[in-house]
């Protein structure tokens, strides 16, 4: 299965046209939606998800992407973000690689009026055999963050507003069972806002072949 989510609660679209989900192989699905709004907390311009699965050669590929324009969330606002994932069963026999990017954009992200600079690494991929996948990897795409505003502290891939939000930025928690990247996730109150949460559950037949 492959999911592709452009905006929600950790897991949860906010809607049914910003999610993209497949489980056959040789298709593709796409939603998109021209503007959206969600209980006076946070307003976008478009949203788009896409997915993929099929073939090439006997490798089984899953792809999928997501894209939010113009998001605002209280005093935070956003131009631009875009993830991308992709998984590939078997490109080495007995093996299953997650990748992500290129095609990662994060633009004209500011808070409070203080713009927010995330510098990110072009790519990452991770290529494991299916029995060494047990533990979950946890790997950031992100190689600095800098920004003005006062109070506010950066640790890794994560920045923390006091009294306000905590934003981790491009994250990939990838293990045995599939992998998860996400973008940009912004703890409030209200919840855990999610964008660009993209999921990859490959099927891993070899697994039991090899044991």
């Amino acid at each position: 299965n492959v999911t592709g989510g452009a905006i929600g609660l950790f897991g949860r679209p906010f809607s049914s046209q910003s999610v993209s989900t497949l489980s056959e192989l040789f298709s593709h699905v796409s939603a998109r939606t021209e503007s959206f709004q969600f209980k006076g907390l946070l307003t976008t311009g478009a949203i788009l998800s896409r997915v993929n699965a099929g073939w090439a050669g006997d490798v089984s590929v899953l792809g999928a992407s997501a894209r939010v324009e113009h998001l605002t969330i209280n005093e935070l606002t956003c131009e631009l973000i875009e993830a991308t994932l992709e998984c590939r069963v078997d490109e080495q026999p007995g093996q299953v690689r997650f990748s992500v990017g290129p095609g990662n954009r994060l633009e004209g992200l500011t808070i409070g009026g203080y713009p927010v600079r995330v510098v990110l690494k072009p790519e990452f991929s991770t290529t494991h055999p299916f029995t060494q996948m047990e533990a979950t990897l946890t790997e950031s795409l992100v190689s600095s963050i800098e920004c003005g505003y006062p109070g506010i502290s950066i640790t890794g891939n994560t920045l923390a507003v006091p009294s306000r939000a905590k934003l981790t930025f491009f994250e990939l928690k990838a293990s045995q069972t599939g992998a998860t990247f996400l973008a940009l996730r912004i703890g409030t109150p209200s919840g855990d806002i999610c964008c660009c949460e993209l999921q990859a559950t490959p099927a891993l037949q070899s697994a039991a072949a090899m044991e």
